[in-house]
């Protein structure tokens, strides 16, 4: 047997997250389980470390418990300065992906991190959510 058939698989793996010109934003997902369920984890504006660690592990604890890789974080208004520099080093180690690749119509799932919950502090008052 020659060598190409390992030199494709190195092949696909490096062209998991481009797309060519015609690449759907499907395409675009890598190596996620057309079958499964996609789902996000959107983080806020100028996501820092603590958003970044907590969406990472939701993305993966989802990835884990459906056995799929279908679920992704999603830096919709960009990350801190600092998390920026860190993703352009080591971002093909997270399952993170562009808002531009996930086709919004194809989600099953999304979740929000932080999510924010009134403090006693707050000089606001939160009103309950409206009865159904």
């Amino acid at each position: 047997m020659s060598g190409s058939h390992d030199e494709e698989d190195a092949d696909e793996e490096n062209d998991e997250d481009e797309a060519g010109p015609s690449g759907s934003p499907r395409s675009l997902l890598g190596s996620m389980d057309p079958n499964a369920p996609l789902g996000v984890v959107l983080t806020h504006v100028s996501a820092d470390f603590d958003t970044l660690s907590s969406a990472v592990g939701l993305a993966k604890l989802r990835n884990a418990r459906l056995g799929a890789n279908c679920t992704f974080v999603v830096l919709p208004r960009g990350a801190s300065p600092g998390v920026s520099h860190y993703l352009a080093l080591h971002k093909n180690k997270f399952p993170i992906k562009e808002k531009r690749v996930v086709d919004a119509d194809a989600l099953d799932w999304a979740s929000r991190r932080p999510t924010s919950t009134p403090t006693s502090s707050s000089s606001s008052k939160s009103e309950p959510p409206p009865r159904s």
